[in-house]
């Protein structure tokens, strides 16, 4: 926060010192350059308060110059922090948005590519979400958003929660179906008096049938995963 206060200001003093500069008369400019001794005897504009607009004075000795040279710096310096206050109050609501929006990149650090715990997903969802709030710049690009999206966030990521803890519980259910189901398969087949199988090839409790899978099967060659991950005319891997 700090980092962009202080860049955003260094902008506003950059932008008020170009404006003086060019506002500025340049006699000013040439008057404080010189020395005071040189300044002696010079007719100068008069600038103490409520003086005529065209009104000259004329700088009696070296004291005087510096007296006028400090005197000049100081409601330059005057008009430059007036410049730099105006621009302050211009772009307040634009800075609200830019430190909220700083704040909330902050505090969820799942929405961040390449740090530790990035969810993808989730911000995906996010930018969707909250895109009618978007605030651009006058390039179009995004620096924030209008409120605060933190509560819509928070609900997003809850959703993502839950949807992933529902999937984790039905996979674990499906598991535990078929493991049952074997079980039951297997209980049911016929055995020999020593407790074999009597049909070797029927599926068994824990072991999943090799139908499909011999060395002779010519569909064994795994092409529908290489054109699954977009490998064409994948390696012909039969087993």
């Amino acid at each position: 926060m700090g980092k962009i206060d202080e860049r955003m200001e260094e902008a506003f003093k950059q932008q008020a010192l170009e404006e003086v500069r060019g506002s500025i008369d340049p006699g000013f400019i040439d008057v404080l350059r010189k020395p005071a001794y040189i300044l002696r005897g010079t007719e100068v504009p008069d600038i103490r308060p409520g003086a005529a607009a065209n009104a000259k004075i004329t700088i009696r000795d070296t004291q005087e110059a510096k007296d006028y040279q400090e005197a000049l710096q100081h409601l330059i310096e005057q008009d430059i922090e007036a410049k730099i206050s105006e621009k302050r109050e211009a772009i307040r609501p634009l800075m609200s948005v830019v430190q909220e929006s700083s704040l909330v990149i902050q505090n969820n650090p799942d929405l961040l590519p390449d740090t530790k715990g990035f969810d993808p997903d989730l911000l995906s969802r996010v930018v969707r979400a909250v895109k009618p709030y978007e605030v651009k710049n006058a390039d179009g690009k995004v620096i924030g958003w209008h409120g605060n999206i933190q509560p819509i966030i928070n609900e997003l990521r809850a959703q993502v929660i839950k949807e992933r803890t529902t999937t984790d519980v039905k996979s674990q259910q499906q598991a535990q179906q078929r493991a049952e189901q074997q079980r039951q398969q297997a209980a049911a087949q016929a055995r020999t008096p020593s407790g074999q199988f009597t049909n070797p090839d029927a599926p068994q409790a824990g072991i999943t049938s090799k139908s499909g899978f011999s060395g002779t099967d010519p569909e064994a060659d795994y092409s529908t995963f290489w054109n699954a991950v977009g490998i064409k005319n994948g390696p012909q891997l039969n087993i």
